[in-house]
């Protein structure tokens, strides 16, 4: 379990934190860009719900491991 807590951790900082950070230093989202193309219409919406996705899978686990 532990092993998927820190998958979704590396995921939701390669494709959620820096492409936010990206996005407010330069305007462009990075990796996203190959996924929605360069213009869609709410480019932070992206990596901002995978944020959060991460976020929910990470304490789900947490919780998982801790109950069993």
């Amino acid at each position: 379990m532990k092993t998927a807590q820190n998958v979704a951790g590396f995921l939701g900082v390669v494709l959620g934190v820096i492409p936010l950070l990206q996005y407010l230093v330069t305007g462009r989202i990075g990796l996203w860009s190959f996924v929605v193309g360069d213009s869609p219409a709410l480019p932070w919406a992206y990596p901002a719900v995978l944020l959060v996705v991460t976020a929910v899978v990470v304490v789900v686990v947490d919780r998982r491991e801790k109950a069993g």
